[in-house]
C-alpha cells in the first residue's frame, strides 16, 4: 500500500464536518468526488477513509495522488503503477492502463485523485492530456457489477476537487459516480473547535448563546471559525455579528454564493481591520500560493522590512498567516490562510489595489517554497508515498486544511 496518512496537529484537532460517511457514499458506485470550498478538510477525511477502509478490508490497499502541483498522465501511470502493480514500473513494457486495469480488478483498491481541481480546465495546472486520464479512469472504475448495494464489491475511486465540474460522462452524478458535497460542522463539533481555537489564542469563551448565534451566521465552516474567532478579542459575539452582516447584506444571491459568503464575509472583515496602507502593501502576497519563507517574501514582493515587522502581527493576531521556526533555518516560514492569496489575487486582477509591479512578482506553481521546494510543497510530483522506513522529523504540516505529508527529503534533481 503507498500512500499518506494525513493527521491533524495536536493543537488544534478539527472535528469531521456533518454528513461526511464516504463509506456509505461508495454502496453501489466505483466513483465519488467530494467537493467543497479549499481548506474543509478534504484531504484529510480521504486519507482517514483508506485507512479506515483498508483496516477493515473494504480494500486490500489503497493509493494516493495528489495534482496540486500538476501531473501528466505519465506521470500518474508510472505513480499508479508503481503502487498497484509492481516497482519500476517506469519501463513496464506493454499497455500501462490495460495493466493497471487488470491489477485493479484482481485486488480492489481505494485510489484517492487529491486536489484535482488543479487538474482540470481553469485549475493552476490543468492537464493537457486531461480526456486520456478521464477515459482510463472510467476503465479503471466502471460501474460495479453487484446485485448488493450496501457492499463494495470492486476498486473504487475517490476525489477531492473544489471544482466538481469533471468534463466527462462517466463523472456526472449518476448510478456510478456521486458527488458529495463537504458541508461545515454541526453544531456541537463546531462549539468543540471554536473552543480549540479560543484556546490557541488565550482567548476566554464568550457566552454560549452568543457563540452559537455566531457559529450558525459561519454555518460551521471551519475557515470562517480561524478568521473570526480570533476578533472576539476586540469584538462581543453580538457585534461581530452585526459587524458581518453589515458587510454584505445582498449576498443571498443563489444557493451556491449563500453556501460560502460567511467565508468571505470573515475575510473581508479581517482584512478591512488592517486599514488601505496595509492592504496595499499585502495584495502583493497575491504571487504565493499559500506561503513562503519570510526572506523570500520579502524580496520578491519588495515589501520594506519595518512595513513587515508593522503588518505581521496584525495578520498573525487574526490568523490570516501563521509564523512557523523550523529547526536548523534562520528565518521562519509563514503559512497564509488558504483564502488568503485567492482573494489578494482576485483583487489584483480586478486592479482594485496596487499591482504596479505585478508582472515582475509572478511566480510559477509550487513557487510558494521558496528556497526549499521539495520540502515545504506537500506534493512535489517526483515523491512516491509510503508510510514506511520514513523518520518522523521528516513530517511536514500544513495546518489550515488539516494536511501533514511525511516525504523523502531530496531535491528533484538528485
Amino acid at each position: 500500500m503507498r500512500w499518506l496518512s494525513p493527521t491533524a496537529p495536536a493543537r488544534l484537532q478539527r472535528p469531521r464536518p456533518r454528513a461526511a460517511r464516504p463509506g456509505g457514499a461508495f454502496a453501489g458506485r466505483s466513483i465519488v468526488a467530494l467537493h467543497g470550498f479549499g481548506g474543509q478538510g478534504k484531504t484529510s477525511l480521504a486519507a482517514q477513509a483508506a485507512e479506515w477502509f483498508t483496516r477493515t478490508h473494504l480494500f486490500e490497499r489503497a493509493a494516493f495522488l495528489s495534482f496540486e502541483t500538476g501531473a501528466s498522465l505519465e506521470f500518474v501511470l508510472d505513480t499508479l503503477g508503481n503502487a498497484l502493480v509492481a516497482d519500476n514500473f517506469q519501463i513496464y513494457p506493454g499497455d500501462k492502463i490495460a495493466a493497471i486495469a487488470q491489477s485493479l480488478r484482481e485486488k480492489p483498491a481505494l485510489v484517492v485523485f487529491d486536489n484535482f481541481e488543479s487538474a482540470l480546465p481553469g485549475g493552476n495546472a490543468p492537464m493537457a492530456d486531461l480526456q486520456a486520464l478521464l477515459a482510463a479512469a472510467a476503465q479503471w472504475f466502471p460501474p460495479l457489477n453487484t446485485d448488493h448495494r450496501s457492499l463494495i464489491t470492486g476498486s473504487a475511486l475517490l476525489i477531492t476537487t473544489r471544482n466538481p465540474n469533471i468534463p466527462h460522462p462517466a463523472f456526472t452524478p449518476g448510478t456510478n459516480c456521486l458527488h458529495k458535497e463537504l458541508e461545515g460542522l454541526a453544531r456541537s463539533d463546531a462549539l468543540e473547535l471554536a473552543a480549540s481555537i479560543l484556546e490557541a489564542h488565550s482567548l476566554p469563551r464568550p457566552a454560549r448563546l452568543p457563540l452559537e448565534r455566531l457559529l450558525d451566521f459561519l454555518k460551521g465552516h471551519p475557515l470562517s471559525l480561524e478568521l473570526a474567532l480570533p476578533q472576539l478579542r476586540h469584538y462581543s459575539a453580538e457585534k461581530l455579528v452585526e459587524q458581518y452582516q453589515a458587510i454584505l447584506p445582498e449576498i443571498k444571491a443563489g444557493d451556491a454564493k449563500e453556501r460560502n459568503e460567511s467565508l468571505e464575509v470573515s475575510l473581508r472583515f479581517s482584512l478591512d481591520r488592517l486599514g488601505d496602507a496595509a492592504k496595499t502593501l499585502l495584495t502583493r502576497l497575491a504571487v504565493f500560493e499559500s506561503g513562503a519563507m519570510e526572506n523570500v517574501l520579502l524580496a520578491v514582493t519588495e515589501i520594506p522590512e519595518t512595513d513587515w515587522q508593522a503588518l505581521k502581527p496584525q495578520l498573525t493576531s487574526t490568523a490570516l498567516i501563521r509564523v512557523e521556526e523550523i529547526p536548523g533555518v534562520i528565518v521562519p516560514f509563514i503559512h497564509f490562510h488558504p483564502t488568503l492569496a485567492p482573494y489578494l489575487k482576485a483583487i489584483n486582477d480586478n486592479s482594485i489595489l496596487d499591482n504596479s509591479t505585478a508582472e515582475s512578482r509572478t511566480l510559477a506553481p509550487g513557487a510558494s517554497a521558496g528556497v526549499f521546494p521539495w520540502i515545504r510543497n506537500p506534493t512535489p510530483p517526483n515523491i512516491f508515498f509510503s508510510t514506511k522506513g520514513i523518520p518522523s522529523s521528516c513530517a511536514r504540516m500544513r495546518s489550515a486544511n488539516l494536511r501533514s505529508y511525511a516525504i523523502r527529503v531530496t531535491p528533484p534533481n538528485a
